[in-house]
């Protein structure tokens, strides 16, 4: 998992998975998800990564932070059972 600042103006957290997954399923889980979204990751190793934003140019506090942290962690454990599936 890691987490991205961009100059203070954005937040980006993303995991990145090994696991081989058909555009359809990526889709899929796009529409189900809430606040993330899979990208299919291109070069000599492809892969799929999670990820979510979040805006902090209106400003932001602790309790928002650590609900944006929580809410990640959520649904990469639903991501995560997601894929287990699509492999069986």
């Amino acid at each position: 998992i890691r987490l991205h600042n961009y100059r203070g103006n954005d937040l980006w957290i993303d995991a990145q998975f090994a696991d081989k997954m058909t555009p359809d399923d990526i889709n899929r889980w796009n529409v189900m998800a809430k606040c993330s979204r899979a990208v299919q990751l291109k070069g000599e190793r492809p892969a799929v990564s999670l990820e979510s934003q979040i805006d902090c140019l209106g400003g932001t506090t602790d309790a928002i932070f650590r609900q944006f942290i929580t809410r990640f962690d959520g649904e990469l454990t639903q991501f995560s059972q997601y894929v287990s599936k699509l492999a069986k």
